[in-house]
């Protein structure tokens, strides 16, 4: 994972709970690991490894302006074979874009400075790669506003990291270009 805002190799903190049901979810300020220990869980989730091939190792541009949020989902992530990079604010996406070709974004609309909204209908001005919010806002408002500006998917926080992971990869297989069919020829020679 590179990080815009976390230097390159920093440590991430695993959090474990005793909570009744084994999920991963993402919370507003935490990833929550439920009922076991987030060290021995599997390195590669369900979803990576029922991931058609070519959609393992997407690059996927994470704008989240809460750093421990941002730092637990860009490691979560990247556990699940996304190539992250984690931008702490509008501007460091800006920059990290001009740079980077992303597969995906994952956007909070609460952003300071630039809102997430603003930066949505700026990327869909010049771009059609597959965008996901994820926001503490639930409400329908901003979910219809969010889809009426150009998001592909909207998932209100706290998410269940499996769902953000399906959802991230069923925007992808949407918007990427399917591959061109192998083309068999029969030559004289065999």
């Amino acid at each position: 994972m590179a990080a815009c805002g976390f230097p390159r190799g920093t440590p991430h903190r695993t959090v474990a709970l005793s909570i009744p049901h084994p999920t991963r979810t993402i919370g507003k300020d935490r990833i929550v690991a439920s009922g076991f220990n987030m060290d021995a869980m599997p390195k590669r989730s369900a979803a990576t490894d029922a991931a058609p091939r070519g959609l393992v190792h997407l690059k996927v541009a994470l704008v989240e302006d809460d750093p421990d949020l941002l730092e637990e989902l860009a490691a979560s992530l990247g556990d699940a074979g996304f190539d992250v990079i984690a931008c702490p604010s509008a501007e460091a996406f800006w920059l990290a874009h001009a740079h980077t070709v992303f597969d995906l974004v994952v956007l909070d609309l609460g952003l300071p400075r630039e809102s997430g909204m603003s930066v949505l209908r700026r990327l869909r001005e010049t771009s059609n790669m597959g965008v996901v919010v994820l926001t503490a806002r639930a409400l329908p408002a901003d979910h219809a506003q969010s889809l009426s500006e150009g998001a592909d998917a909207f998932l209100s926080k706290p998410v269940d990291l499996h769902v953000l992971e399906a959802t991230l990869r069923s925007v992808v297989r949407r918007t990427k270009p399917a591959a061109p069919p192998l083309a068999w020829r029969l030559t004289a020679d065999g």
